[in-house]
């Protein structure tokens, strides 16, 4: 089984569903199982249910904002900038995995 690394407990990681913008897709595909752990959580296992492969300049700031959890748009590329070696060019294209927990 694949698994998603997330470096902070996010609030979202509680929905039943939810979304992570990552810059790769290998291995990861609609209707897999991926194992999702977190900092201080016990792991835990989501489908994948979607894949949207889109430009980061045309993410919505506020779908940008809900899924880092931050403030303003500038705040959400910075976090998004964080995870990878040097800054982002907007014009790339970033994997949106849409997410659902499995009891």
């Amino acid at each position: 089984m694949k698994y998603m690394r997330f470096r902070t407990d996010y609030p979202k990681l509680k929905k039943k569903e939810f979304t992570t913008i990552r810059k790769n897709s290998v291995g990861k595909y609609i209707g897999h199982d991926v194992l999702c752990t977190t900092p201080t959580r016990a792991p835990f296992v989501a489908m994948i249910y979607d894949i949207k492969k889109m430009r980061l300049c045309d993410m919505s700031d506020e779908f940008l904002m809900q899924d880092t959890c931050t403030k303003t748009r500038a705040a959400a590329i910075a976090l998004l900038n964080s995870f990878y070696d040097g800054p982002i060019n907007p014009n790339i294209y970033m994997y949106v995995f849409y997410l659902r927990r499995k009891l």
